[in-house]
């Protein structure tokens, strides 16, 4: 699998756009329940945990660093063509993709200009405990698919990125079941627009973290985390033992929005000691 296939799997984890002017997810189908988040994110879902019963989603919304993208839902290609952006179901693996913010939203009928800096976090809770996260905007409706959805309000962005780490964290990147759950988390950290992500982040690229873990954080960090970013995957370039997860930086390079990652990708191509990591850091040099 190659570098961009790669991240667009990981990318696939997210359905993250622009929140504008909403309190609350539009979410239809579902067994809605409202209250104020009192005793914190963290102690108020190992509440829903411990009692849990039946499969159910706990949602709120975060500060987001996506801007000029809405996300759209579809079963299929055809369906996409046909009606647009349509209702996201929570259950269901949809099509999903971005559309600049330019694009004409034919399901709404609306044409979004600019980003919005907040974005729903949904994690789903069976088994007692976290098997699935997924972020949204409000371009599509959210389809709960009958299931029980507790709705925090007054959720802090440092919050939300200390409970998502901890998924993160003891999430195994080679478990099916738990790699779901850890990837969507990874992203949903990525794109949470406050300080305590860029630290977060910055952790998940040290040397002792799982090297699948090192190569996605690569990817997020060059296409979310703006100049911090930019000065772990600097480190990382230099001092990741592992020859592919560096090749992942190069990629994550080419992604970044600064203007000196272009100078990071023209060290890796001549200095780089592994002869595939300088190849593919020409190959995205030639594609940026």
């Amino acid at each position: 699998m190659t570098p961009i296939h790669r991240a667009l799997a990981i990318a696939a984890l997210a359905l993250a756009v622009p929140f504008a002017a909403h309190s609350q997810a539009k979410i239809v189908n579902a067994k809605l329940e409202t209250r104020a988040a009192v005793a914190g994110l963290e102690a108020e879902m190992r509440t829903l945990l411990a009692a849990q019963e039946e499969p159910a989603w706990l949602g709120y919304l975060s500060s987001s660093t996506m801007s000029g993208h809405k996300a759209c839902c579809w079963a299929s290609a055809a369906a996409h063509e046909r009606y647009g952006c349509g209702r996201c179901s929570l259950e269901l693996e949809q099509g999903w993709g971005f559309e600049g913010s330019n694009s004409e939203n034919s399901g709404s009928g609306t044409i979004r200009l600019e980003g919005s800096p907040e974005m729903i976090v949904l994690l789903r809770l069976a088994g007692h405990r976290v098997n699935k996260v997924r972020t949204f905007g409000p371009d599509c409706e959210i389809d709960a698919d009958g299931l029980r959805v507790v709705w925090l309000t007054g959720v802090k962005p440092a919050e939300s990125v200390a409970v998502l780490e901890k998924l993160v964290s003891t999430g195994d990147f080679d478990d099916g079941d738990e790699r779901h759950a850890a990837q969507g988390a990874l992203a949903a950290i990525a794109m949470t627009a406050d300080p305590a992500a860029d630290r977060t982040m910055e952790s998940f690229a040290l040397p002792d973290r799982q090297e699948k873990l090192r190569s996605q954080a690569a990817f997020w960090l060059g296409s979310e985390r703006g100049a911090a970013g930019l000065k772990t995957l600097q480190v990382m370039a230099k001092t990741d033992p592992s020859a592919h997860v560096r090749e992942q930086v190069t990629f994550a390079f080419s992604v970044s929005h600064e203007p000196e990652a272009v100078e990071d990708l023209i060290r890796m191509a001549k200095e780089d000691p592994a002869d595939h990591v300088r190849g593919q850091a020409m190959f995205w040099l030639a594609q940026k």
